[in-house]
């Protein structure tokens, strides 16, 4: 009995490692914000850079990125509401970029009419690419801030608890 957990045990955290999930969590006071995704590889092809105005794009590789969050959370331009989301990324006009989240976390392709909400990120571009997709939640207290890596291109959004939670 006890071999039969153990190999279980064994063989759902490989398939965690071979299906190539991360994930990234912090917490704001004692609500979670967490954020999981598939690892998805550039190759060859600069996809982002290649984006055209109003075009979204999955993060992840087969399945989008899902953030959850335990609370509202702000972000300067708008909420992003308790739940869980999936989050696109959207080019607008020149170098203005958007998270998109939506409330279907089952889909792999974009719909639009599932939006909760649309928020401005910080584009800037690093020296060193990133090989990999890399999301990362780096925060504590009341603040954090979500940052996607992936190529050159660098993407940021602050976000906090709103007054109603402090």
């Amino acid at each position: 009995m006890k071999i039969n957990f153990l190999i279980g045990s064994l063989l759902f955290a490989a398939c965690g490692i071979l299906s190539g999930t991360n994930s990234t969590e912090i917490m704001l006071d004692d609500y979670s914000v967490s954020i999981e995704y598939e690892t998805a590889s550039f190759g060859d092809t600069d996809r982002i850079k290649d984006l055209y105005q109003g075009s979204t794009f999955k993060l992840g590789d087969e399945k989008p990125a899902i953030f959850k969050s335990d609370s509202n959370l702000f972000s300067g331009f708008g909420y992003v509401y308790e739940g869980a989301h999936s989050i696109w990324l959207r080019r607008g006009l020149k170098d203005h970029w958007y998270l998109l989240f939506n409330r279907n976390t089952e889909a792999v392709e974009y719909k639009q009419e599932s939006n909760a909400t649309i928020l401005p990120l910080t584009y800037s571009t690093d020296l060193v690419a990133a090989d990999d997709l890399s999301i990362t939640l780096i925060g504590s207290g009341e603040e954090g801030t979500i940052v996607i890596r992936w190529g050159v291109h660098r993407f940021e959004m602050d976000v906090e608890l709103p007054p109603l939670n402090n």
